[in-house]
C-alpha cells in the first residue's frame, strides 16, 4: 500500500461516507454457493451495485476513486486509487493468478477484482456473511490436464472459453470444481458444429 504523507482528512471524509452508506444491493447470485437447505442464497453484489452503493457517499464527501488494470507474468489484477479533494491518497492493489487467457477472460477477471477492491476501500460486504464451515474454500478444482482437455475440447467445436465461464459461473477455467468437469465436458460436447 502506498499513501500520502498525511491522510488525515481523508480518513475523516472516508468515515462520514461509511456512515452515509446503505448496504450494496446484492443482485448476482452464485449457484455454486447456493445451499436452500442452510439458508445460503449464493448472494452477491456485482461491480455496479458495489459502484452504486459508494458513488454519493463519496461524492458528498470530496472522495473519489480510480482504478488501473495491469498484467504481469503471473497475475492479472488492479490498482485502486482513493482520492480525496484535500489532495490525499491511498494506493493498493490486489491481483489473482492468471495464466494465458483470451481478452474476454482477462475482462472477467478484471471486473471481479476490480469489485472486490471497490468493496475493500469502501467497507462494504460484496456477497453474505456465511460461516466459514459452511462454504468449503478448499473445493477441489480442476488439473491442469482437464483444463487442457476443455480447452481442445471448445477449440474443436470453434467455441469461446467464455461462454463456459458464463456458464458456471467462474473467472477462470482453473475456477471450474472437480466435480463439475463431466458435466462442462457433456455440455460442450452437446453443442453441435456448423458445417463451413
Amino acid at each position: 500500500m502506498n499513501q500520502s504523507e498525511q491522510i488525515n482528512e481523508l480518513a475523516t471524509a472516508l468515515s462520514k461516507a461509511q456512515s452515509q452508506m446503505s448496504k450494496a444491493k446484492m443482485t448476482g447470485v452464485n449457484e455454486r454457493f447456493k445451499n436452500e437447505a442452510k439458508g445460503i442464497t449464493g448472494a452477491y453484489a456485482k461491480f455496479e451495485d458495489i459502484r452504486e452503493a459508494v458513488q454519493k457517499p463519496f461524492a458528498d464527501n470530496g472522495l473519489s476513486y480510480v482504478q488501473f488494470p495491469y498484467r504481469d507474468i503471473d497475475s492479472v489484477g488492479c490498482f485502486t486509487q482513493l482520492m480525496h479533494t484535500s489532495g490525499q491518497y491511498i494506493v493498493h492493489h490486489f491481483g489473482v493468478p492468471a495464466k494465458q487467457h483470451h481478452a474476454q477472460e482477462y475482462g472477467s477477471i478484471l471486473t471481479y477484482v476490480r469489485k472486490y477492491c471497490l468493496a475493500a476501500v469502501a467497507g462494504l460486504a460484496s456477497e453474505e456473511d456465511t460461516d466459514a464451515n459452511e462454504v468449503s474454500v478448499d473445493s477441489e478444482m480442476i488439473n491442469e490436464k482437464q483444463v487442457a482437455e476443455i480447452k481442445k475440447l471448445l477449440e474443436s467445436k470453434d467455441m469461446s472459453e467464455d461462454r463456459v465461464l458464463k456458464y458456471k459461473k467462474v473467472a477462470t477455467l482453473e475456477h471450474i470444481k472437480a466435480e463439475d468437469f463431466d458435466d462442462v465436458i457433456s455440455k460442450i460436447e452437446s453443442v453441435k458444429v456448423e458445417n463451413s
